[in-house]
């Protein structure tokens, strides 16, 4: 590549000239604008960072090809690079080289904490394949990341330190903690994948003006409860189906709102599934899950898998789960918002 850029007087660049390149590279980096797996608002999809944040993490994002960073370093503006690219007649253009530095694209990329996956590319990893040949709910969660209508968007990311798992409608994020055991990861798996692919647009914006708010909470509420217990159905398969993976039952930490300067209390949540003449009733299992939720404070963990965070009266944080679902019915409500929302769902076909 030195030798092309010889034969046609390109002198090779400075850093401070490599730099103005890769702000120029950011403008192919701008935020998607799509629903990604439904947000109350119309958000951006998928938060890639910017240009120089790619440029300075290459050899991290998959992409090993000498000669395409090189090319990446020896041009300093996307008119030079474009035109020189269709001069010299490489074998990649600018579009196929920036491509390459897409994170999802890559079976595995990494920035400073964080490696991240395509949920097509995580799900397929011999690990989670394996834990979901003993755990049907588990393999059910897999087969609704690959087929639910946004999952090109879903991608999953593992990092330490993490106050809590979550997922991110308005990002398409699935976060898994790095730094917890396998079994751990999986259950989170279950738990987060069924956010990702149970966001109830349909009920949300099927109709032709907002739920009031108490159907608002009662749809956000029922997607908690829904991940609880796919979580618990996972939990209880791998213990039976997998006992080398070892692990306990799901534990839900909660504060007594009569003693927040005191220990959280633990509650197993498996003990809140429901049998009946040795049938598993899951009507009255989500009911019992329900119900345990609205009536109790969580308690926040303070990132690093051992402690709870507290605030400087030594009182501990908490998630209050109904608060939580009254969160964005303000928005959601507002007729503009949801019109356009709603608007852009059918667009993508996504109701």
């Amino acid at each position: 590549m030195l030798e092309k850029a010889e034969k046609n007087n390109i002198e090779p660049l400075q850093r401070s000239e490599r730099e103005d390149l890769s702000r120029e590279v950011h403008g192919y980096f701008q935020p998607i604008t799509s629903i990604g797996a439904c947000s109350n608002e119309v958000p951006s999809t998928l938060d890639f960072g910017t240009g120089s944040d790619l440029y300075r993490n290459t050899s991290n994002s998959g992409l090993d090809d000498v000669a395409a960073k090189s090319r990446l370093s020896q041009l300093s503006d996307q008119q030079v690079l474009i035109s020189q690219i269709h001069r010299d007649n490489l074998e990649e253009t600018l579009s196929q080289t920036l491509a390459r530095l897409h994170p999802l694209d890559a079976p595995a990329g990494s920035r400073p904490g964080v490696d991240y996956f395509s949920v097509s590319d995580f799900v397929a990893r011999k690990g989670v394949q394996d834990a979901a040949a003993a755990s049907p709910h588990l393999a059910a969660t897999l087969q609704e990341l690959r087929e639910c209508k946004w999952s090109k968007d879903i991608h999953v990311w593992k990092r330490h330190p993490l106050e809590f798992t979550d997922y991110s409608a308005e990002n398409s994020r699935l976060e898994i903690d790095s730094s917890a055991s396998y079994k751990r990861q999986i259950e989170t798996l279950a738990h987060e994948g069924y956010h990702a692919t149970h966001q109830d647009l349909d009920k949300l914006y099927g109709g032709s003006s907002p739920l009031d708010e108490n159907k608002y909470v009662d749809v956000k509420l029922h997607q908690e409860v829904g991940a609880f217990l796919r979580e618990i159905q996972v939990n209880n398969e791998l213990r039976k189906n997998r006992p080398d993976l070892g692990g306990e039952p799901i534990v839900f930490m909660w504060v007594d709102p009569k003693n927040p300067k005191g220990e959280p209390i633990k509650q197993v949540m498996n003990e809140l599934l429901v049998y009946r003449s040795g049938q598993f009733d899951e009507k009255a299992s989500f009911d019992a899950i329900e119900k345990f939720l609205r009536h109790h404070l969580g308690a926040v963990g303070d990132g690093s898998g051992q402690g709870y965070k507290r605030d400087e009266q030594g009182n501990l944080s908490t998630k209050d789960y109904v608060a939580n679902a009254k969160s964005g019915f303000t928005e959601y409500s507002k007729p503009a918002n949801f019109k356009a929302s709603k608007d852009h769902l059918k667009q993508e076909h996504y109701i």
